[in-house]
């Protein structure tokens, strides 16, 4: 009995303890639960999508505008002395003997050396934009673009320095005219160019021209010569008629001497060796009614002068004729307005008579212009003066000219940029402008530069 009972209590305390087990397990399976939920919850709450944005970076942009002028090497030959009298060119005192007043004594070199000189200015004006563009990455970001445009001018407008050309020549109480032309074609003051003065000697330029287009054309050499006696003097300016009879002068001397020391003997001589009549045509062909024929030293016009050093100017880099005649342009003896302006390689012809001075000049420089100026003398000389007040004008002028083409405006763009959250990197922008120099060759009629620079605005 006893026995019994211990079995059925332990068998009872098994069963208790089973099902207290079986409790405790339930209990603690529905406790975890919701721990293992909430820790899953958690997770999903603090994972948020990135967004990654990144703009592909654009590439440089630039833009480069050039003029190239190219040399003009067309000969056009006029019909030319071969046998002439030299009686028709030899002036033994007449009217205009006292060509030049002012001259000075020179002795003749006894070398004479001939060189080449390529003139070359050009621009060349190139405008770069860059821009680089960083990563954004944020929930939301506001940007603010602001752009400034600034533009640089000159103190004195063109119009104000033309304004102040035009009072000093209106002012004047002589007779006088004033031409200024830019290399690249543009008349840059005006005044009375279509008067007709006596020239003096300012007739040797385009004749020299002449001769050279002559010996281009196959017409006689450098090598021909002309020997000085007595019934070829003439008064006035020049070296020939001072170093004695019996010299001989080859073309290319008289050349020279014709326009670096305005020689009245060298410029009969060529007359004589080249001729009247193909002079008169080319000029015509130019437009203009010039003519030797009745007087060899014939009123000229600004504008008729202008179109000789143009086209002289234009053909300087050809070499042989051309050079000699340039070289001895840009050392003539005589010359206030490259005295003035203090600049080197002006070239220039001058001519005097008793109620005349002029100057025909080429000023080199970034803005190249062509500059005549006919004025009246005083008490038989110069009005240096007048002259040099001229001259510092044009070159005020020309650079007022090359300011305004040349100087571009500049833009400058800022960008502020307003992030609300995340963390922002702020794309950038540069803009840049560059001005370089390219040297390009003039020789050629003048031709049109145009130059351009652009500056990009943001996207």
């Amino acid at each position: 009995m006893t026995r019994r009972f211990l079995c059925t209590a332990l068998l009872l305390s098994l069963l208790a303890a089973a099902m207290l087990l079986c409790a405790c397990g339930s209990a603690g399976q529905s406790e975890s639960e919701p721990d293992l939920q909430t820790a899953l919850h958690t997770v999903t709450d603090v994972t948020t999508d990135v967004t990654d944005t990144t703009a592909p970076a654009e590439t440089t942009v630039s833009r480069t505008t050039a003029v190239t002028t190219e040399a003009d090497k067309t000969v056009e030959t006029f019909a030319a002395v071969t046998e002439a009298d030299p009686t028709e060119f030899q002036h033994r005192g007449y009217a205009d003997a006292t060509d030049d007043p002012n001259e000075e004594e020179h002795t003749l070199p006894t070398v004479v050396t001939v060189r080449t000189t390529v003139r070359t200015t050009a621009r060349t004006t190139t405008a770069q934009t860059t821009r680089r563009t960083g990563t954004d990455t944020a929930k939301s970001t506001a940007t603010t673009i602001t752009t400034t445009t600034t533009t640089t001018t000159t103190t004195v407008p063109l119009s104000g320095r033309q304004a102040e050309m035009q009072k000093l020549v209106k002012s004047y109480k002589r007779t006088c005219a004033v031409l200024m032309t830019a290399q690249d074609g543009t008349v840059l003051f005006s005044y009375q160019p279509d008067k007709a003065i006596s020239g003096a000697s300012l007739i040797k330029l385009p004749y020299v021209y002449f001769c050279c287009v002559q010996l281009s054309g196959g017409v006689r050499s450098l090598e021909d010569s002309v020997t000085y006696t007595a019934d070829w003097y003439h008064g006035g300016s020049g070296i020939i008629r001072k170093n004695g009879y019996g010299k001989t002068y080859t073309v290319a001397q008289l050349i020279d001497y014709a326009l670096r020391y305005s020689d009245n003997v060298a410029y009969d001589m060529l007359v004589y060796l080249f001729g009247i009549k193909g002079f008169d045509d080319m000029v015509k062909s130019w437009g203009y009614s010039v003519s030797i024929s009745a007087s060899r030293f014939p009123p000229v016009t600004a504008s008729f002068m202008t179109a000789a050093m143009t086209k002289m100017q234009a053909s300087s880099a050809q070499g042989g004729c051309w050079a000699i005649a340039w070289d001895a342009l840009t050392g003539s003896v005589q010359s206030y307005v490259r005295d003035t302006l203090g600049i080197s390689g002006v070239a220039v012809k001058y001519g005097s008579i008793s109620a005349q001075y002029h100057e025909t000049c080429y000023v080199p420089g970034e803005m190249p212009y062509t500059l005549v100026i006919l004025s009246g003398a005083v008490n038989y000389q110069p009005d240096v003066t007048f002259v040099q007040n001229v001259a510092r004008c044009a070159q005020q002028i020309a650079a007022c000219y090359e300011d305004m083409i040349f100087t571009q405006p500049t833009t400058t763009t800022t960008t502020e940029t307003t992030t609300t959250t995340g963390t922002t990197t702020a794309a950038s922008e540069t803009s840049t402008g560059s001005a370089l120099t390219d040297m390009t060759a003039f020789p050629a009629e003048p031709a049109q530069t145009e130059t351009t620079a652009e500056g990009a605005d943001s996207d």
